[in-house]
């Protein structure tokens, strides 16, 4: 409520022009902060959608490595195939006298590299497992079979939509 002053004081005119600057400084006052509030839920609005923007990049790039990590798995898996069948040849070449002792030694550690690098492919692909759990917001191996399942289906079903889109 508006209150008028003494009219003694002022003129009935004044209190009128008085009353009617204070209402219209409060009205346009009004007007500022609701175009401020609008402006400032458009701005958290455009956050928002940047920060889900981000979230989705990880959450790919994540997959990708994930993805690649596992054909690295199976190209390491040939690698060490192929460096003990290799090993077994030069150890009859060399039981036979055909290879000297370097050969052999020189097989021998390209199979252990072999292993080596299986063991390790193995690793950073579990590790780019928990790197796409963790921009998921969710860690599978605290979860039963079927839940584990269900998030890969989840996953599954994520990506080759992700794909599709442009």
């Amino acid at each position: 409520m508006i209150r008028r002053p003494p009219r003694s004081t002022l003129s009935s005119s004044s209190a009128a022009s008085d009353v009617y600057k204070r209402q219209l400084f409060e009205g346009a006052r009004r007007f500022a902060e609701s175009g401020q509030a609008t402006a400032d839920l458009s701005r958290l609005r455009r956050e928002r959608e940047a920060v889900a923007e981000q979230v989705e990049e990880r959450i790919r790039a994540a997959v990708h490595l994930a993805s690649a990590s596992l054909s690295r798995i199976d190209l390491s898996r040939q690698g060490a195939a192929a460096s003990a069948r290799n090993l077994e040849l030069v150890r009859d070449a060399y039981a036979r006298g055909a290879v000297s002792i370097i050969d052999l030694l020189d097989a021998q550690t390209a199979y252990l590299t072999a292993r080596q690098n299986e063991a390790n492919a193995v690793f950073r692909f579990l590790a780019d497992v928990m790197a796409v759990e963790r921009a998921v917001g969710t860690f599978t191996f605290l979860a039963d079979e079927a839940e584990r399942e269900a998030w890969l289906g989840d996953l599954r079903a994520w990506f080759e939509t992700a794909e599709e889109q442009p």
